[in-house]
């Protein structure tokens, strides 16, 4: 399941009010470690708890996980990766956000 953005949901994503609020937002979350929520929707702390039950999926064998980047970007968040920009969140359409078990680190491809 995707990251609840609550009240954005549905609106415009050419808004340039929308995308300030939706980027505040997720500015706090990655790069300020705030607890924000979404007008409506989620916090950091709801994503990091729907994510934890992906731990036990996780194996040596290779796995595909399809997703939107804000998603990877939490998950990425909670294996340490660290985001010093908003901007480096974002993966390249059909990007590849890859996970070494061995290390249990987290790379993104793009």
């Amino acid at each position: 399941m995707e990251v609840d953005v609550g009240d954005l949901e549905g609106e415009s994503e050419l808004d340039p009010e929308n995308l300030r609020r939706f980027f505040s937002v997720i500015k706090d979350w990655l790069i300020q470690n705030k607890n924000t929520r979404f007008p409506g929707g989620e916090s950091k702390d709801d994503v990091e708890k729907r994510l934890k039950v992906l731990d036990s999926l996780i194996s040596s064998s290779p796995m595909i996980f399809v997703g939107h980047a804000t998603l990877f970007a939490i998950f990425l968040g909670t294996g340490g990766k660290v985001f010093e920009r908003v901007e480096d969140l974002f993966l390249a359409c059909a990007g590849i956000a890859r996970y070494c078990p061995s290390t249990k680190n987290w790379s993104i491809e793009s």
